[in-house]
C-alpha cells in the first residue's frame, strides 16, 4: 500500500479512489420509505427476494444468496462478470464488504431473463 507523509513526517495511508458508502445502523428503513419501495417493486421478481428487502435497504452476499436461492460461487460469478452491481462499504483491498439494494437485484434479474430469452 502506498503511503504519504504528513507535515510532521509521520506516515499515513493514501486514500483510494473507490467510493465510500456509509450504511445506516442496522440498515433499517422508515415506514414511509418502505411504502415507497413497495410501490416500486417490479412484478417479475420472486416474492422471496422482495420479502428479504421488506425492512432492509441492503443485503450482503450470504443474505442475497439465501433470498435468491443461489450458491455463493454463482453470485460471485455474477459480480465478477459485472452482471450484478453492488455498493462497497468501507475502503481497502483486503476485505471488501459488498452490499446490494433491491435495484441492483432488479438489474441482475433483467440481465438473467434477457440472456435466457435468447
Amino acid at each position: 500500500m502506498m503511503t504519504a507523509r504528513k507535515a510532521n513526517g509521520r506516515k499515513r495511508p493514501k486514500r483510494t479512489s473507490g467510493r465510500r458508502l456509509v450504511a445506516r445502523k442496522g440498515g433499517r428503513m422508515s415506514a414511509r420509505r418502505q411504502a415507497k419501495r413497495r410501490a416500486h417493486v417490479p412484478a417479475d421478481l420472486p416474492p422471496r427476494v422482495v420479502n428479504a428487502f421488506t425492512d432492509r435497504i441492503y443485503l450482503n452476499v450470504p443474505e442475497l444468496c439465501n433470498a435468491m436461492q443461489l450458491s455463493r460461487p454463482i453470485v460471485r460469478g455474477y459480480i465478477d462478470r459485472g452482471m450484478l452491481p453492488f455498493r462497497l462499504i468501507g475502503i481497502g483491498n483486503r476485505r471488501k464488504h459488498r452490499m446490494f439494494t433491491l435495484e441492483d437485484v432488479e438489474v441482475l434479474w433483467r440481465r438473467i431473463s434477457a440472456s435466457t430469452a435468447r
